[in-house]
């Protein structure tokens, strides 16, 4: 597939947009893992997934401390065999002046506004209580009211609407029509209470 035209490094998977080869450290990454899955006769994804790549470009690990700490990294013989490798590759990367700033740019994590971070901080406390609340008004653990990846997906949730609610993966019909106005309430509300 042809790359998108705002940078070289990314192609169009599905509704978004991903890096082709993950570039952290000007390409040094990706061929350690080539490297050892060509002398072990097994396709690259074996040794390192894409995704790993992507969070290893993200990450930037200095340490193999730091590079246990992002998921599938050290997941695996295979992986856990070229750590050291990787955190060699990553910090040559980084020092490597040749990466075109368009590309490194595509790897800094962009930090959001202060206000925004703040306001879903406090989204995510709010529906936090609520759950905490509800759970023991009703006796039951808190995961069983709103598991936590529905309560982070809600979190971040830019439309407030029973629609939206409804279409966070996990959440279900049944929690939409038993909690969805209370969800909203916390959400939406700062003093929202707990409502079923």
């Amino acid at each position: 597939m042809a790359p998108h035209p705002k940078s070289r490094v990314q192609k169009r998977i599905g509704e978004g947009y991903v890096e082709a080869r993950p570039r952290p450290s000007s390409g040094k990454v990706a061929p350690v893992g080539e490297d050892k899955a060509r002398a072990l006769d097994v396709p690259p994804y074996k040794v390192l997934g894409p995704e790993v790549l992507l969070d290893i470009a993200r990450g930037k690990p200095r340490s193999v401390a730091e590079l246990a700490s992002i998921k599938g990294a050290r997941q695996g013989r295979r992986a856990m065999s070229i750590a050291d490798e990787i955190v060699r590759a990553v910090t040559a990367g980084v020092a490597d002046p040749t990466l075109p700033e368009a590309d490194r740019a595509l790897l800094e994590r962009p930090r959001p506004p202060l206000n925004l971070t703040r306001a879903r901080r406090a989204r995510e406390q709010r529906l936090t209580k609520w759950r905490r609340e509800e759970a023991k008004r009703r006796g039951v653990d808190e995961q069983v009211i709103l598991p936590g990846h529905c309560l982070q997906e809600l979190a971040d949730l830019d439309e407030v609407s029973l629609e939206a609610v409804a279409g966070v993966p996990g959440i279900g019909a049944f929690r939409v029509a038993r909690y969805g106005e209370a969800i909203l309430a916390a959400i939406v509300s700062p003093g929202a209470e707990a409502a079923s």
